[in-house]
């Protein structure tokens, strides 16, 4: 599993909107945020991104560049669902990202993971997807993930009494590297997410560049494990 933990870099500022492009010095960076429904996502008045604590964070990394012709590399980004190798015969990459949780009394780095769909180039703007979740501390993670795989043996032992495993703790060890994989709880509060571009080939441009911190308030809509057990509760009585 990737997790990743970015620390500081120097920056190289280019700012922009988070729903519309406002006029810069090209080249800049830029994220989108993206709801289920595929439709670009405009701050409140406060210019906060709200995000619900149980579904990813739908990221895009855009850079905008000067003419077609201007040579620039692809984006790309290191994310969990890419095969181990993907990096090993092609250029390191490109975009990296931070996020920060924002308190009254200061910053500090989060871990949180990245899938990513790929990327690509429109004209003069190329794009990378970044859809990414913040991560409890993993004590606190591994615990939610058990307590709800003990009360899911119990359902199967109940509902399916001839095709579950009989042993609880190898069914939970199991089980637990899947269930990790898909688990999502971002902690609610309030985040900053930055991107960095820094090219990693020779032949293109060579400068770095930095989005705008993108501002993100987490607020709780539901336990992602209740969803299930509801679900499962749901077939039950069907």
């Amino acid at each position: 599993m990737l997790i990743s933990h970015v620390i500081g870099f120097v920056l190289l500022a280019s700012t922009v909107t988070t729903a519309g492009v406002q006029t810069r010095t090209l080249p800049y960076l830029y994220f989108e945020v993206w709801n289920e429904k595929g439709k670009i996502i405009s701050p409140d008045e406060n210019g906060f991104i709200s995000v619900p604590n149980n579904e990813r964070i739908r990221l895009r990394v855009c850079m905008r560049v000067k003419s077609v012709e201007a040579a620039f590399e692809t984006l790309e980004i290191q994310a969990l669902n890419q095969h181990p190798d993907y990096f090993k015969h092609r250029p390191p990459p490109n975009i990296t990202i931070r996020v920060m949780q924002v308190t009254a009394r200061a910053k500090r780095a989060v871990p949180f993971r990245i899938v990513s769909s790929g990327g690509g180039k429109n004209v003069t703007v190329y794009d990378v997807d970044a859809t990414l979740d913040i991560l409890e501390p993993k004590e606190t993670r591994e615990k939610h993930i058990r307590e709800f795989l003990a009360w899911m043996w119990e359902w199967l032992a109940k509902e399916r009494p001839n095709s579950f495993m009989r042993d609880k703790e190898a069914f939970i060890r199991q089980s637990l590297p899947v269930y990790e994989e898909s688990y999502i709880n971002n902690p609610v509060g309030v985040y900053e997410v930055i991107a960095r571009y820094a090219p990693s080939t020779a032949e293109n441009w060579r400068g770095m560049l930095t989005t705008k911190p993108l501002k993100v308030r987490v607020i709780y809509k539901a336990d992602y494990f209740d969803l299930i057990k509801a679900k499962s509760a749901e077939k039950t009585v069907k």
